[in-house]
C-alpha cells in the first residue's frame, strides 16, 4: 500500500524568525544605550567621573534586563513549539505503522483465504459436514486411517501430492487459517470489526461446526496442547455479528462461502 509520507518538521520561519528577534533586540539595546547616554549629557552634562558615567546607564539596564527576560520566554516558547511538532509527528509514524501492519497482516489472510487450494479445502470440508453430519469424528478418524495406509503403500515420489488431497491436510489447511485470522484479532494487530467486514459468521461457521469438534478429540487424543488456540478460533465465532434477517442459517455446503 503506498502511503503518503505523512512527516512534519518545525516550520521553516523558526529560525529566521529567531534571528530576526535577536538582531531586533541588539538593536533596540543599541538604541536605548545610546539614547540613555545622549540625554544624560544633554540633562546633566558630561560625567564627571566613573560613577557618574555608570549611572547613565541605570534606565538602559532596566530595559536590558526586560528583554532579556523577553528572550528567555521568546525561547521557551519556540521550543515548546518544536517540541510539540516533534510530538505530532511521532503520533502520525506509529499510526502509520499500524496501519501498514493491519494492511499487510489483512492483505496476508485475504489472499491465503481467496486461494484456490483454500477454496477446494472450505469445500470439501462442508461437503464432508452434510454427509457426515451425525458421525463427524469417527468418520474422520476412519478416513484418516485410510489415507495413511493408502499412502504409506505409494512410492516415496508420489507421497506428497497424495498428502495434499487428503481430508486430515484440508483440516489443517482451515484451521490454522482461522488460527492465524483470530490470532491477528486476540493481538489486536487487526481490529475486530475490520475482520467481520471480510468474513461474516456464515463463513466462520465452519469453526463450530466441523473444525472444533474434531479438533476436540485430536487434541485430547494425542496431547497436542492446542485448546487455546481453539478457543480463540470458537471465540472468533461467537462474537461476530449474527445477521439481521438470516440469523443463525447454517451452513451445509460447499457453495455459500
Amino acid at each position: 500500500m503506498q502511503t503518503p509520507d505523512r512527516r512534519t518538521s518545525s516550520p521553516p520561519w523558526t529560525r529566521g524568525f529567531v534571528l530576526v528577534i535577536v538582531l531586533v533586540i541588539a538593536v533596540v539595546i543599541g538604541v536605548v544605550a545610546y539614547g540613555t547616554f545622549w540625554v544624560a549629557v544633554r540633562l546633566y552634562g558630561p560625567p564627571k567621573g566613573a560613577g557618574e558615567f555608570g549611572d547613565t546607564f541605570g534606565l538602559a539596564g532596566a530595559v536590558f534586563s526586560g528583554l532579556a527576560l523577553l528572550g528567555v520566554a521568546l525561547a521557551i516558547y519556540i521550543q515548546n513549539r518544536e517540541f510539540s511538532s516533534e510530538i505530532r509527528e511521532l503520533q502520525d509514524q506509529t499510526q502509520l505503522l499500524q496501519a501498514q501492519n493491519v494492511h499487510q497482516a489483512l492483505s496476508t489472510a485475504l489472499l491465503e483465504y481467496r486461494s484456490i487450494e483454500m477454496f477446494t479445502a472450505v469445500k470439501h470440508l462442508w461437503t464432508f459436514h452434510r454427509d457426515h453430519r451425525d458421525n463427524l469424528v469417527t468418520e474422520y478418524l476412519r478416513i484418516t486411517k485410510e489415507d495413511d495406509d493408502r499412502i504409506a503403500a505409494l512410492p516415496e515420489t508420489e507421497r506428497l501430492a497424495a498428502e495434499a488431497v487428503t481430508l486430515h491436510y484440508r483440516r489443517q489447511l482451515v484451521s490454522r487459517f482461522y488460527q492465524f485470522l483470530s490470532g491477528l484479532v486476540h493481538e489486536e494487530i487487526v481490529p475486530q470489526s475490520l475482520v467481520y467486514t471480510y468474513w461474516n459468521r456464515g463463513q466462520l461457521r465452519i469453526i463450530p461446526e466441523v473444525l472444533e469438534p474434531i479438533e476436540k478429540v485430536l487434541d485430547i487424543s494425542y496431547n497436542l496442547g492446542e485448546s487455546n488456540k481453539g478457543q480463540m478460533m470458537r471465540k472468533l465465532y461467537d462474537e461476530s455479528p449474527i445477521p439481521p434477517t438470516t440469523g443463525e442459517t447454517a451452513m451445509t455446503n460447499g457453495t455459500a462461502f
